[in-house]
């Protein structure tokens, strides 16, 4: 059985007694310090956790968890468990603030509060240049076919100063010329 299977029996157990804070907080730290095999990525734990959460309610007690959680790893007041896969490792840490990000970022996109998604993402997210953010961003908004918010996104970038990837400047003139994104293109 794959770790993505059980985890997800794994939830389906646990939410089953009632989802709330306290169940919501636990999935989390399961996430944050489950060991990974060589096939398993984290994000695909948060894909998981994201599909139990089945009504408005949930999701909102998510979104607060995520983001107590990604406060806490930010100000170092909440470690992972010390686990070989951690160590106080600098790359992991900022890693996992970024899937809680990108966790909080999907489930705002699932609630329809696309703005508020966006805001969240940009204010958070830790990447290496402003371009690196603004690719991830774009394509987490291709992912939704969100076009206006994609176009509105890069065209402030621009103004900006941001030089996006030419990928991205290709995805902008296909989607200027014919209203929708090239599906044959993958970001």
């Amino acid at each position: 059985m794959e770790q993505v299977e059980l985890f997800d029996i794994l939830l389906k157990r646990k939410f089953s007694m009632g989802i709330n804070k306290e169940t919501i907080s636990s999935a989390l730290k399961q996430i944050i310090n489950y060991h990974l095999d060589m096939d398993t990525l984290r994000s695909s734990l948060f894909n998981v956790f994201i599909a139990n959460l089945r009504t408005v309610d949930a999701k909102e007690i998510a979104i607060e968890q995520c983001h107590h959680f990604l406060m806490g790893l930010k100000q170092r007041t909440i470690t992972p468990e010390e686990t070989w896969v951690w160590k106080d490792d600098e790359y992991s840490r900022e890693r996992n603030i970024n899937e809680l990000i990108e966790t909080v970022f999907k489930l705002k996109m699932e609630l329809c509060e696309y703005e508020s998604a966006i805001r969240y993402f940009k204010s958070n997210i830790q990447e290496e240049s402003k371009e690196d953010a603004l690719f991830s961003l774009l394509n987490k908004l291709k992912t939704y076919n969100q076009k206006d918010y994609w176009l509105r996104e890069y065209e402030e970038a621009i103004k900006k100063g941001i030089r996006p990837r030419e990928e991205l400047q290709f995805t902008y003139q296909y989607l200027k010329e014919n209203g929708e994104f090239n599906i044959d293109e993958d970001m």
